[in-house]
């Protein structure tokens, strides 16, 4: 597979983030055994019935989001930022081009998590990165406001965080030197130093998976958070191949994160342009850009009517 290719960027998102969360498990078992054994959390599970709601509707803007956010308990999710962001990956891949798009939906959807702006700002930031990282437009030496999007009074205080981190980093300052100076300053944002530590864990080796989530699992109170940011867009950024090998075998004996890479390539399906996709019918299929390929029950031609035996 290649390594940049759009199906197995979405497949290391999704993967990367589940494994980082499996990774933190305080089990004393080997890395092998904690992907392997590892129990899908509410979050997974919601994302994956978001994924498959999201390649069965016929139009995203005609879905009911506050009844599919009953129907999944989302309100258990809100104060669980780390649960919410999986539960939302599926939507965020799947807008990944579209962002005024994934603006609605979300706007839709997050009406369970309105008392929590801190959990909005997170998505609204991790679906700008994980946007850019697809698009390949992810350009580290730009300013945090062309990946930021505005999300109101909380913005400002997000970019000085992540400035912060990254100054830091720029003075030679260690990891646990780095969660020590943005612990000492105002902790009524925590949501915001998640944030700013998952980009500094990212940042610092993009092209290393394992590094990026070993930094990751060593933040402090919130590494759980972290972890899920950094595996999302360390693992979009270098893909499913990009995992190593021993966690992605690992993976492959988990019955959830199978489940995660075939949903995967369903939604790579819908996007493309797919209808209602199943995973019989995708490697034998011809697929076209986005709203090219359309249902099309009624049209007759020759090749479909039936043959005179």
């Amino acid at each position: 597979m290649n390594r940049y290719s759009l199906l197995n960027r979405f497949q290391g998102a999704w993967l990367g983030s589940a494994i980082g969360k499996a990774l933190t498990s305080n089990l004393q078992a080997s890395d092998w055994q904690k992907i392997t054994y590892a129990q899908a959390s509410e979050g997974m599970l919601a994302g994956e019935k978001i994924a498959q709601i999201l390649c069965n509707c016929e139009r995203i803007e005609q879905l009911d989001w506050q009844k599919i956010a009953l129907e999944l308990e989302l309100e258990k999710l809100s104060h669980c930022s780390e649960e919410v962001i999986c539960a939302v990956l599926p939507l965020v891949l799947l807008c990944h081009d579209n962002l005024y798009l994934f603006k609605e939906q979300w706007q839709r959807l997050s009406f369970f998590a309105h008392h929590c702006i801190e959990v909005k700002e997170a998505i609204y930031f991790f679906s700008k990165a994980i946007a850019l990282i697809l698009r390949e437009k992810l350009n580290f030496t730009d300013g945090f406001d062309s990946i930021i999007l505005d999300v109101g009074e909380p913005r400002a205080f997000l970019v000085k965080r992540l400035n912060q981190a990254l100054i830091l980093s720029s003075q030679g300052k260690s990891l646990q030197e780095v969660v020590e100076e943005l612990d000492q300053e105002d902790q009524s944002h925590p949501m915001q130093n998640a944030i700013a530590l998952a980009w500094y864990c990212f940042q610092s080796s993009p092209e290393n998976f394992s590094l990026c989530i070993r930094r990751a699992m060593n933040t402090g109170s919130q590494c759980l958070t972290v972890v899920v940011l950094t595996g999302a867009l360390a693992g979009a950024y270098n893909g499913r191949t990009g995992i190593p090998l021993s966690w992605r075998l690992a993976s492959q004996n988990n019955g959830c994160y199978r489940r995660l890479e075939q949903e995967s390539q369903r939604l790579l399906a819908t996007w493309l342009g797919m209808y209602q996709p199943n995973l019989e019918t995708i490697s034998t299929s011809i697929v076209a850009a986005a709203g090219v390929i359309q249902p099309r029950a009624s049209l007759k031609i020759i090749s479909q009517q039936e043959q005179p035996t």
